[in-house]
């Protein structure tokens, strides 16, 4: 079977600040599926307050900037709004998303709702789930993977490349840790 995977973001740049790794070393093997619409938190070091539709343009071009420089084939928003969110309606899209991409392995953003959602994928798709930006959740199922001096540098820049985002000044670790569903 043809390694596909899947990295799900909760929000806009999630993915690009601890989950960018795998996809620079393989990218044609990897597709980005952003969850939330994310256009309510201002833009870093912006004075002024934005219309939201502002806000999410900005993080539309990030995200086409951001793919086009790792040479993505797909990245997707599936615009859900956080205060407003259907939990059936997205576990049924990330379902689907899953199984019409032929996709194996999934990457995504921690949180507890996530969490719940993709241990239940996970247990009706039989595929390896594996979270991302959850540093306080000790586990022995765990991987982390190192990066070279220039995948720092890249990351670094693609964060760099995070016009829209609060805090696009983190520091860069030595490696990426993802936990086993």
């Amino acid at each position: 079977m043809k390694e596909r995977n899947m990295v799900i973001s909760w929000a806009t740049y999630d993915w690009v600040k601890d989950c960018v790794v795998p996809i620079m070393r393989a990218p044609k093997k990897f597709e980005v599926l952003v969850v939330c619409k994310d256009n309510v938190r201002q833009i870093h070091n912006c004075q002024i307050e934005l219309c939201e539709d502002a806000l999410y343009a900005q993080r539309a071009h990030d995200l086409y900037k951001i793919g086009t420089e790792l040479k993505l084939p797909k990245l997707h928003n599936l615009m859900f709004n956080e205060d407003d969110l259907d939990i059936d309606k997205l576990t049924a899209n990330i379902q689907l998303s899953v199984l019409l991409n032929n996709i194996n392995k999934v990457y995504f953003s921690y949180n507890k709702l996530m969490l719940t959602i993709m241990s239940a994928v996970n247990k009706k798709l039989d595929i390896d789930v594996y979270s991302f930006d959850n540093g306080s959740w000790d586990s022995l199922k765990h991987h982390a993977l190192g990066l070279t001096d220039p995948e720092k540098e890249k990351k670094r820049k693609l964060i760099q490349m995070c016009i829209g985002d609060y805090n696009n000044t983190k520091q860069i670790d030595d490696y990426e840790i993802f936990h086993k569903i």
